[in-house]
């Protein structure tokens, strides 16, 4: 304990300088200045290499104390790499993380001496249990330890961790399969990463492990299984899980093993805040846009509404901030602003490909009825290029495969066909392959990428307001907790109690927009497209 004292000294002289800085936080998260990140970062990556001496030695002792047991050969080297890291969190902001990475390596059969099949620490050939390698049984317990024990302090209530789990295999093939029992359920079609490249592995009881990726996965889930059932302390947190195989071309025992990083985001505020002045993050408050929401006693009879708000994705493709208080806020002017019925509104969080299904047959069968309705499609979420193509993402959709997504092409054809009077479309999306922080979609994606292609076309009563060009990120407005675009549609919606006409709503959406976003030295532009059937007509159109 010591140690993490003289590390905590050092961490506060770091402080000292923090607070001589003359930036504040806008917006309630500190923003450290250029000019000083290299020096904090050096600052706390000495204090870190300090934990990472205490840490070593104590996996050594560790190490020593198994050994008489024969619980551990003297093959096997245990490592564990504290990190300081300067990261963007999904809303685009700073934040000081730590990195703690968990691995091992093991000698080969020939520097042992031994074969393969003798004595190996690793998996043996064709195992995937943590049961069945002492190197893997061995880091999981340490890891344990340290994180219910010395790292309690990081591993805190509420604290938003990610835990990558890498799973690896050597070259051995498999000549036939090997039987699955079952231990982690039939598996269909999970999307991993395989050699760093976005993929799916399918693992079932009928069809046992055919491939060196699926033994490479599921020594992952076993790892996964054991840290989510016996880890105290990770049973508080707010816990992502990235999964990673890797296939080695080699051949030999140490080429199949598994390694374990936890990345805790904001790992140094609650030091930071308690030895200065500087407010980390300001209390939970919600956006002016969510509060006097203007009312109306007028029954907007005629129109109906479908709302997507996709946040929650899988660990690979990310999270959407705040598309969830997207939808709900939205929903809430439609029917108190807009005066639609509750009932005559579809509102979807997290939706899949059948959702998107479903939502769709619902407008079709209400406008086969009632040709003098209107209807409005809200999203916020992913959208995805796909060659020239474009695409909104279901949460259960790989972004790499175009018949799992939702096509923009086949969407606009559908609305612009159906017998009603309007459909206005409000895309809180945008189809760069970026995410709203502005880095990518998924790390390594094959089919991920924008292109030059032409609009996706619009015809009879369709109208299209979407967030950004083709090539630019739809980001978030972190201060207000809402996409940029969606916080101006509902500002303009507020500010006018739904009046507005929907030529106005978009110059000032795209006005205030283009310039929010150029204050943070960003572009993003919104896009309209009107079918020309529709002539000068939209102009004078209002939501109301």
């Amino acid at each position: 304990m010591k140690k993490i004292f003289l590390i905590l000294a050092v961490m506060a002289s770091t402080l000292v300088s923090l607070a001589q800085s003359k930036q504040e936080a806008k917006s309630g998260i500190y923003h450290f200045k250029i000019e000083n990140r290299a020096n904090i970062l050096e600052r706390l990556q000495a204090a870190e290499a300090e934990r990472r001496l205490l840490l070593m030695q104590q996996l050594e002792a560790y190490n020593q104390s198994l050994k008489p047991s024969n619980r551990v050969g003297d093959g096997i080297k245990m490592g564990v790499q504290p990190n300081v890291v300067l990261q963007k969190s999904p809303e685009g902001r700073d934040e000081l993380n730590l990195e703690l990475e968990f691995s091992y390596q093991t000698k080969s059969p020939e520097e042992l001496q031994f074969t393969v099949s003798k004595n190996t620490d690793d998996y043996p050939a064709g195992a995937y249990l943590p049961t069945q390698s002492k190197a893997c049984k061995t880091t999981l317990t340490f890891i344990k330890n340290k994180v219910d024990n010395e790292l309690a302090e990081y591993f805190t209530k509420g604290t938003d961790v990610t835990i990558t789990i890498t799973g690896v295999t050597d070259g051995t093939a498999i000549r036939s399969a090997i039987p699955y029992k079952g231990e982690y359920g039939d598996i269909e079609n999970r999307m991993i990463y395989l050699n760093n490249d976005i993929d799916e592995v399918t693992v079932t009881k009928k069809g046992g492990i055919t491939s060196n990726a699926q033994l490479a996965f599921l020594r992952t889930q076993g790892v996964q299984k054991y840290l989510e059932t016996y880890v105290d302390n990770l049973q508080k947190t707010n816990n992502r899980y990235q999964i990673y195989a890797v296939e080695h071309q080699e051949k030999g025992a140490q080429f199949r093993k598994i390694s374990v990083k936890f990345t805790i985001h904001k790992a140094f505020n609650q030091q930071l805040a308690s030895t200065t002045n500087i407010p980390l993050e300001e209390p939970e408050k919600t956006s002016d846009v969510d509060d006097n929401i203007p009312a109306t006693n007028d029954k907007n009879a005629n129109t109906f509404v479908v709302i997507v708000a996709n946040e929650k994705y899988n660990e690979i493709v990310g999270v959407v901030p705040f598309a969830h208080n997207d939808g709900e806020i939205f929903e809430e002017y439609c029917i108190r602003t807009l005066g639609i019925p509750t009932r005559q509104i579809r509102f979807v969080k997290d939706a899949t490909r059948n959702h998107f299904d479903d939502a769709m047959e619902w407008i079709k069968g209400i406008s086969s009825s009632r040709p003098d309705a209107r209807f409005i499609v809200y999203y916020a979420g992913h959208g995805v290029p796909n060659g020239e193509e474009t695409y909104l993402l279901p949460v259960d959709a790989n972004p790499e495969k175009p018949q799992q997504m939702w096509s923009l092409k086949n969407m606009y054809s559908t609305l612009s066909d159906m017998p009603c009077k309007a459909v206005i479309c409000l895309l809180d999306a945008c189809f760069s392959g970026t995410r709203r922080n502005g880095e990518p979609l998924t790390q390594g994606g094959r089919g991920v990428r924008a292109v030059e292609r032409p609009k996706d076309p619009v015809h009879g009563n369709l109208i299209v307001m979407s967030a950004a060009d083709a090539k630019q990120t739809a980001y978030p407005f972190a201060d207000q907790k809402h996409g940029l675009f969606t916080y101006y549609l509902l500002k303009s919606l507020q500010d006018t109690k739904g009046t507005v006409t929907l030529d106005k709503l978009f110059e000032q959406i795209s006005d205030n927009v283009r310039l929010e976003a150029a204050l943070a030295t960003r572009e993003q532009t919104p896009c309209l497209q009107v079918s020309d059937d529709l002539g000068e007509a939209w102009k004078n159109m209002t939501l109301k």
